[in-house]
């Protein structure tokens, strides 16, 4: 089959590989984008202190095993943008990564419908993320980890059917 055929296709271990691996070269950008927009916006909406902190941890440690999880998260978003989404949307890899994230970013936002459940938001130890600048922090973030993860995803897969 042709790359890029948009038929039903066997899912190849190369391609969950080049996944995960776009989704942790996409992981770091998220990282690299929230360390800027924490400074730029001056709100502290940190998603390593809310992934580990609904485990009910203090913040050192919640910081800690939130990016634990968050580097399993951009690898598992990563497969699933390769199997889901890389070759129907129509746009450039990495405007499709955007879009992706993006689109994951809006349906799991409601959970904060019921932030005041998670431990360190209760206890003042994090922000609301009802706001508009959290909001405006988690989109930016989802569009940095979408477009560095379709860019990745599309460079790894060219390069490994030219060697084939």
């Amino acid at each position: 089959m042709r790359y890029g055929s948009k038929r039903r296709r066997s899912w190849t271990g190369a391609e969950k590989v080049a996944g995960a691996t776009a989704g942790l070269a996409g992981g770091a950008a998220y990282a690299a984008a929230m360390a800027a927009d924490l400074r730029l916006f001056r709100y502290n909406a940190d998603d390593y202190l809310l992934l580990g902190g609904a485990l009910g941890l203090r913040p050192m440690p919640a910081s800690r095993v939130g990016k634990c999880i968050h580097v399993l998260n951009s690898a598992v978003l990563g497969i699933l943008f390769e199997r889901l989404a890389y070759r129907r949307l129509p746009f450039s890899p990495a405007v499709n990564g955007a879009v992706f994230a993006t689109i994951e970013n809006a349906a799991l936002y409601p959970v904060f419908i019921v932030e005041h459940l998670h431990p360190l938001i209760r206890r003042g130890d994090l922000p609301s993320y009802r706001t508009g600048a959290a909001f405006s922090q988690s989109v930016i973030r989802h569009v940095a980890y979408g477009a560095v993860t379709g860019w990745t995803l599309d460079s790894l897969l060219k390069r490994w059917a030219r060697k084939r």
